[in-house]
């Protein structure tokens, strides 16, 4: 498809069920693999992470152990970063929550962060059309999906050319709608072209593949496309590329529109009803820990007991998370056992943010201070001292999460 081509030039979409199912199941098998290893390296590099700060703390200020240490712990955070991606393509299920969304908005945020990232003499021209419309999706997979496309998008553009972003609305055919594998027929169509490198068939076969990349292997970890097909399934739509050597390559993502009835309004799709179902029956715990070692066994027992732990590494990230997703926090898990005052003041404000949502503070051998025991909610704060075992903690959040 050149630059100018219309995605819609022809009457029907080609008859790609066959392919695409055989291209998602063998996705599905691959990661679950990849998510399985993913959870396991991410158990190894908690004490890596751990082990190298304490390191870098205890060296002298600009030692070479200090040096190979913070050398570590770079190399780690990376590959914690990749194994992130890994677990969302595994796991998209896991963290989604939909709500409605201007999908034109998104786009315009992430390209407008995307240019500015681009050196003056990259020779790439930017040709967007972005009308307005309304989904049903998780914000923060969405941008994700958006960054991986621009990411692939400017690595293909590296010697410069067009790129090109469209969103237009459609209304399938019962069998077109088939035919790409989707259970909706009123969808949004979002178009990224690049006139850039392209790929041979070989590489195009195997392009969602995770793990499969044509770039040296500490440059990239191949996870890009298989991110982002699984936010689009999981969302409901369908993800379709298209590309050849030296001529460019277009990718398609097709993802249900939010329905309006005779009166006007607007509703969810049932993909936004039965998720906002899962969210109304699950259990969502903040924890605040700057442990990893503490965390990553809290985050399992919370697993293990079919609850969702979301991790805060700072006040700033944890606050965040709060205000996105107001009322579905049943419980703020907090270590203030280092006795940090700034933390003290942050839990403050985020009883300002949510006045119901108990605390319970792991706190170490001095007693708990005076402006973390008078915060007031609705429910009550709960203590537990360190060294805990971690049955008692679960009982503590049994009896919240009811």
């Amino acid at each position: 498809m050149t630059l100018g081509e219309s995605p819609h030039s022809r009457k029907r979409l080609p008859a790609k069920l066959p392919e695409l199912r055989q291209r998602d199941e063998r996705l599905e098998c691959l990661l679950r693999l990849a998510g399985r290893l993913a959870h396991d390296f991410n158990n190894f590099l908690v004490p890596v992470l751990g082990y190298a700060a304490l390191i870098r703390e205890e060296a002298a200020a600009g030692s070479a152990v200090a040096q190979y240490a913070a050398a570590v712990e770079k190399s780690a955070r990376k590959t914690e970063c990749a194994i992130e991606d890994m677990l969302i393509a595994a796991r998209t299920q896991r963290q989604f929550i939909p709500r409605c969304l201007d999908l034109a908005q998104l786009v315009e945020q992430e390209l407008k962060e995307w240019k500015a990232s681009l050196p003056a003499h990259a020779a790439i021209t930017v040709h967007q059309t972005l009308p307005a419309c309304s989904l049903a999706m998780d914000e923060t997979q969405c941008r994700i999906l958006l960054k991986h496309l621009l990411r692939n998008a400017r690595l293909a553009l590296a010697t410069g050319g067009d790129l090109r972003i469209e969103l237009s609305p459609v209304t399938f055919m019962a069998e077109q709608a088939e035919e790409l594998g989707m259970a909706y027929r009123e969808v949004v169509l979002l178009t990224v072209t690049d006139t850039g490198s392209g790929m041979p068939p070989e590489v195009l076969q195997r392009a969602f593949d995770p793990f499969f990349t044509t770039r040296r292997a500490n440059q990239a970890l191949g996870v890009g496309l298989a991110v982002a097909h699984a936010i689009v399934r999981a969302h409901g739509g369908q993800i379709v590329l298209d590309s050849r050597e030296d001529q460019g390559a277009t990718v398609r993502i097709w993802l249900p529109l939010l329905q309006t009835n005779e009166h006007g309004e607007t509703g969810e799709t049932k993909l936004g009803a039965r998720a906002a179902e899962r969210r109304e029956n699950s259990s969502k715990l903040l924890l605040i820990i700057d442990d990893p070692c503490l965390a990553e066994a809290i985050k399992g027992a919370l697993q293990r007991a079919g609850l969702a732990g979301h991790l805060g590494r700072d006040c700033q990230e944890a606050r965040k998370f709060m205000q996105n997703h107001p009322g579905e926090i049943v419980a703020v898990i907090v270590d203030v056992s280092a006795g940090d005052e700034s933390l003290s003041s942050a839990l403050v404000q985020f009883r300002e943010l949510h006045s119901t949502a108990p605390f319970i503070f792991i706190r170490g051998d001095s007693p708990l201070p005076d402006g973390l025991r008078a915060l007031s909610s609705e429910a009550v704060n709960l203590e537990i001292k360190k060294p805990f075992a971690m049955k008692g903690l679960m009982e503590m959040v049994a009896k919240l999460a009811r």
